[in-house]
């Protein structure tokens, strides 16, 4: 398979189904947001406007107005918008403004490449500044909280304390990063220096284990009806009608 360029959602979709990945950033087939999905950008989107404004104090009517406005854009329902809203709110409690002018950036690009040549994308909520150190924050609307054992060794962790380092910004020490998981809590994992580098060489071996694949493994699970490729997998298909019994027997399929 083909690389276009490497980022924590893809190697998650390839860890996931290979197949899935292979229909998603190689056919470039498409498929509708799930509703939750599109609650969360309404608030990503919300807090990023809330930043951008270079209010020195935000105050909680004006948070609840930016992802009321926000929800009505992305045309989110009335459970959803609610859902937000009170997410958006533990989100003030918790002290998300607080230290508003260590914030060098939202929503920060980058793009950066491995020594094999290989790009790496992505984006970044929020990036704090406490020179030589950073944090990462990143807000998070999903169901269930994390596991504090497996933090770090999350992709899109590693990734974001490699890509930083790679910024023009004198990065040179701990690199903390902060999951706001606005239904939970928050979770924090810390990166040395020497982490990063390990991340690198783990980048490198996802990429050409990504290449070397000639048939994408199938691999059924719950997220198969969120796959644009679900209509035409009857594997996936087959999992859904059956609650996932047969997952045993689905596992190590191949795509034809």
């Amino acid at each position: 398979m083909k690389i276009e360029h490497l980022s924590a959602s893809r190697i998650d979709t390839f860890d996931q189904c290979q197949a899935k990945y292979y229909a998603i950033y190689e056919k470039h087939m498409k498929s509708d947001p799930h509703p939750l999905t599109v609650m969360g950008s309404s608030v990503h989107q919300a807090f990023e406007k809330v930043v951008r404004s270079d209010k020195t104090e935000v105050d909680i009517d004006y948070l609840r107005d930016m992802v009321k406005a926000e929800c009505k854009s992305l045309e989110v329902n009335k459970k959803n918008t609610a859902l937000a809203v009170r997410l958006s709110e533990n989100a003030m409690k918790w002290g998300y403004f607080r230290q508003i002018d260590n914030i060098d950036g939202v929503e920060v690009e980058f793009k950066e490449r491995l020594p094999d040549g290989t790009y790496v994308k992505g984006f970044i909520d929020r990036l704090d500044l406490f020179l030589p150190n950073a944090e990462v924050i990143d807000l998070k609307t999903q169901k269930k909280e994390f596991d504090d054992r497996i933090l770090k060794d999350r992709w899109q962790s590693k990734i974001y304390d490699w890509a930083v380092r790679k910024l023009p910004l004198g990065i040179t020490g701990q690199v903390t990063l902060s999951y706001w998981v606005l239904r939970h809590r928050v979770q924090r994992t810390v990166f040395s220096p020497l982490d990063s580098s390990e991340t690198e060489k783990k980048l490198m071996e996802v990429a050409d284990k990504i290449r070397s694949v000639k048939k994408p493994i199938k691999t059924p699970s719950r997220l198969c009806e969120w796959c644009p490729a679900f209509t035409i997998c009857k594997e996936g298909q087959q999992f859904i009608r059956t609650g996932g019994d047969k997952l045993g027997d689905l596992r190590g399929l191949k795509s034809g």
